[in-house]
């Protein structure tokens, strides 16, 4: 009967350890991009996904997410823009730049796309790993999550892709929701002619 006992003590502790064990990884937790209840996509939040979710039309991340989309815009390239555009862009604002980079690995800019981020400061020390491929940088990003500010709200921006006459494009970025600590401006424009960024502004 003692041992009987002791076996239950031992498995209460353990499941008292798993749960905050659960919780903790639930708090420094990411995105996964799924279907939503009215037939498109959402960023939904997980214990151990992406630092960043992306919604486009069509979704493009995690990839499982497709909503209604005719098979000639599935198929279209996105526009992307070079890292040293997203380098210099990051020395002013390293949220709209690590944004800008995470659009650039699930494909390119397309017509529209709005970015989901976990509620932490980016410095612009930080863009670069944003920039290299994501099995390169899991020990950062296993950091960067612990920066996660509690109750704060996720950053989300929203981009706009407009073709203009001929080759030339505009892309204007705006923010959804902020984040306290961010730099000012809450809008990004950039110029494209040819598929290269020729301007960039930021307001």
């Amino acid at each position: 009967m003692r041992t009987l006992s002791r076996s239950f003590t031992l498995l209460s502790v353990m499941f008292f350890v798993l749960a905050i064990l659960a919780q903790e990884t639930l708090a420094r937790g990411g995105f996964v991009c799924a279907p939503s209840t009215n037939g498109g996509c959402q960023c939904a939040t997980v214990g151990s996904g992406q630092q960043d979710c992306v919604i486009s039309i069509p979704c493009s991340s995690s990839v499982r997410c497709e909503q209604g989309a005719s098979v000639a815009s599935q198929q279209r390239a996105g526009l992307k823009i070079d890292n040293s555009i997203i380098r210099e862009i990051g020395q002013t604002h390293p949220r709209f730049a690590a944004m800008l980079a995470t659009m650039n690995k699930v494909g390119g800019i397309k017509d529209w796309m709005q970015v989901h981020q976990v509620a932490a400061p980016i410095y612009t020390s930080d863009v670069e790993n944003w920039l290299k491929p994501d099995n390169e940088v899991r020990d950062f990003f296993r950091q960067y999550r612990k920066r996660q500010v509690p109750d704060a709200e996720a950053p989300v921006y929203e981009f706009t892709l407009q073709i203009t006459e001929g080759e030339r494009a505009v892309l204007q970025g705006k923010v959804i929701k902020g984040f306290d600590g961010d730099p000012a401006g809450s809008n990004l424009e950039i110029e494209f002619a040819g598929g290269k960024v020729v301007n960039w502004k930021l307001y």
